[in-house]
């Protein structure tokens, strides 16, 4: 049996309405039996003869009433039930389909705050490097600190060691005044001879060092004997 319209030669889903004939059991598209807007009279599914078969010989009594019996059991639980189910599978398609999309869109955005959840992570790392840098270079501030803390007592007393042995030198110098300068003279030995004359022996080798102190006037010619200083460090 052919799955067509009679009429406009078309497939017949059975998403669409349709009727078959009682006779033949050929299908038609609803509409191409009545149009809309028609006013022919109401059809009856299950005791709708096709044109074709109206051309034919009338059933007997008997063979209408079975066959408009069989054609309303058919019509009335195969059609439906093959409407339902196709509507059925559109739905779950239909929902399969959208289900389908969110889920991709979930799993978008779960890979989005994996991305997110890396990238906290590895600033968190930095961070707890960057803070742990911080509290060796704290610790090492601290050392370096009490250290020159230390240093600076250090310095400081050996600052004071250093005066009271400079202070100490010094008590142990001499200068003598208005002694006149000779050419290549010998400073310790005139030293020497003026310990005699005063009767105060200078042994050699008491006196650590003897210079004369320096003129004011560098640059000065003229020799004023009666001013030149005679230095000695160390006497002992």
């Amino acid at each position: 049996m052919s799955s067509g319209c009679n009429v406009c030669k078309l497939n017949v889903l059975i998403t669409q309405k349709r009727i078959n004939c009682v006779k033949c059991q050929a299908k038609y598209h609803f509409e191409c039996i009545v149009p809309p807007g028609s006013s022919k009279s109401p059809i009856i599914r299950g005791q709708w003869v096709c044109p074709i078969c109206k051309n034919k010989s009338p059933p007997t009594l008997l063979e209408s009433s079975i066959a408009g019996t069989t054609k309303t059991t058919e019509e009335t639980v195969a059609p439906e039930g093959n409407w339902l189910t196709a509507i059925r599978n559109e739905v779950q398609k239909i929902i399969s389909q959208t289900v389908s999309v969110e889920l991709t869109k979930i799993r978008e955005e779960l890979t989005g705050l994996h991305d997110i959840q890396s990238s906290i992570e590895y600033l968190s790392s930095i961070f707890d490097t960057v803070k742990q840098e911080l509290e060796d270079a704290k610790k090492e501030i601290l050392s370096l600190k009490k250290d020159n803390s230390d240093l600076r007592d250090i310095v400081n007393s050996h600052a004071n060691i250093i005066n009271i042995l400079d202070r100490e030198a010094r008590a142990n110098n001499i200068e003598v005044h208005c002694i006149p300068e000779h050419k290549g003279e010998n400073l310790l030995k005139t030293v020497e001879q003026i310990g005699r004359v005063i009767n105060t022996p200078i042994t050699e080798g008491s006196v650590v060092k003897c210079t004369r102190v320096a003129k004011l006037n560098k640059i000065s010619t003229r020799l004023i004997r009666g001013k030149q200083t005679v230095k000695m460090f160390g006497l002992m």
